[in-house]
């Protein structure tokens, strides 16, 4: 038969290196990393960093865009309301020819041809014309003497 050798005890792990297996891997010196191993961890990271930048700069991107759509909406709203004062004012200054041109005609009118209520009503139209033009003209030159 053969002999019964006695087990060594440094082949078999004892009840308080099973309980904390760390404290085996701490007292052994730890293995440094294999250049195959370090080159993936790195291309790994910069894979990170570069999926995370991407990312940035399809955000910033948008921000981009909406500065941009906002500013031409801002600017086509301020070309649209330059066309509409543009009108008005066009409209406002052939309002006010119309009226000159009415005006002018009511104090071009011939009194001596009207009778009666006609009469009456002309010469009250062409008085309150008169006046009127009298306080335009009036501001007028108080602005052109304050202008000198």
């Amino acid at each position: 038969m053969a002999k019964s050798r006695r087990p060594r005890d440094d082949l078999f792990p004892t009840q308080a290196s099973q309980d904390s297996p760390d404290d085996v891997a701490s007292n052994e010196p730890e293995r440094p990393e294999g250049l195959k191993k370090s080159k993936e961890i790195k291309s790994k990271s910069s894979e990170y960093v570069q999926v995370i930048q991407d990312y940035f700069q399809k955000f910033e991107g948008r921000f981009d865009l909406k500065d941009s759509s906002n500013n031409d909406q801002l600017e086509l709203r301020h070309q649209e309301l330059e066309t509409f004062r543009e009108k008005t004012e066009a409209l406002k200054e052939k309002n006010r020819i119309r009226l000159f041109e009415t005006e002018s005609k009511i104090i071009a009118t011939d009194l001596d041809g009207l009778i009666g209520v006609a009469r009456e009503v002309m010469r009250r139209n062409q008085e309150e014309i008169t006046a009127k033009w009298a306080r335009e003209l009036g501001e007028v030159l108080v602005e052109c003497n304050f202008g000198l």
